[in-house]
Order: structure tokens, then sequence, then C-alpha cells
């Protein structure tokens, strides 16, 4: 299977369908409101979030679907137990 290349996070949106817009950019607006200083980008074929340009948040969305995930998640503090997750880096 070929990735998709994008030159912009705004590119990479644009592609997605009308649903998951709307999702993605209810992201960027909760995103924005936690931390007003991360960049936006693709890596991977999906929107990610970049902090000092390490790689914190990524976006990665399928026609029926959108999830939000935490590169290193597991080192994140979590007191509630609020996150869940059986990724790589778990």
């Amino acid at each position: 299977m070929v990735m998709n290349q994008y030159n912009s996070f705004m590119d990479w949106k644009k592609n997605q369908s009308e649903r998951n817009k709307k999702i993605i950019t209810a992201l960027e607006r909760l995103l924005k409101t936690i931390n007003p200083n991360l960049s936006k980008t693709v890596k991977w074929g999906q929107g990610c979030f970049l902090n000092n340009e390490k790689h914190v948040i990524y976006i990665h969305t399928k026609p029926d679907y959108v999830q939000l995930g935490f590169y290193y998640g597991s080192s994140l503090e979590d007191p509630k137990n609020l996150l869940q997750g059986n990724g790589k880096y778990d």
C-alpha cells in the first residue's frame, strides 16, 4: 500500500472526509487550548502535533473514524487512569 504524501497538515486535512474534518478541527481547537505552542505537521501519512520538534500527539484517520493518540503515552501522568491503549509504547 502506498502512503499519500502531503506538504502540510492543511493539505492532509483537506483530504479527509467531511465528518472527519469536523472532528479534526475540534481536536485542533482543544489541543490549542491545552498547549498553544504545539506545531502541526504530517508524518507517516497522519496528522501530528509537535512540542519543540518532538512528536507528542497524532491523529490517525479512516473514512469512518478518527483516532487521537499520544506518542509515548505510557510516560504521561494519569492519576485517574483515564488513558487506555495497547500501542507499541504503552
